[in-house]
């Protein structure tokens, strides 16, 4: 039963440490450009996370910019979104941007980021993963 506590303990301890502001996340580790891979704002429509389309967003830092790409169906256009003024707070490990046309600005609380995956809870979309595709090319 110790050794259980102990053990569930240091879980705790290990999550905590991996969602914590002291965490090491760079404006360097999120350049790049992902597939969003789950986001929680599905499950609004029944779906469970599951995404039958496919979004890939691109973050330039360098530009200040964020782009998404969302394709739906093959017979339908890919739709575009771009975010201005992207920026980067270190100290709260968060980006936000503004999606042009749009008065609201949207912030992501980086949770986790690696050179393969992302884990972000947005202002706008809820828990969101991502896989890295490249680090540093446009959509």
């Amino acid at each position: 039963q110790q050794q259980q506590q102990q053990q569930q303990q240091q879980n705790n301890s290990n999550l905590n440490s991996l969602f914590s502001p002291s965490s090491i996340i760079s404006v360097g580790d999120l350049g790049g450009t992902y597939e969003l891979v789950f986001s929680s704002s599905v499950n609004v429509v029944g779906l469970r996370g599951y995404l039958p389309n496919r979004e890939t967003i691109h973050f330039d830092f360098e530009a200040g910019r964020m782009f998404l790409k969302v394709e739906t169906f093959p017979f339908l256009p890919t739709i575009d979104i771009t975010g201005d003024d992207l920026t980067w707070y270190d100290k709260f490990h968060t980006l936000t941007y503004k999606v042009v046309g749009k008065k609201k600005q949207s912030r992501w609380k980086i949770l986790y980021a690696d050179e393969s995956v992302m884990a972000a809870d947005s202002s706008v979309t809820g828990l969101n993963v991502l896989r890295r595709i490249q680090p540093s090319s446009n959509i």
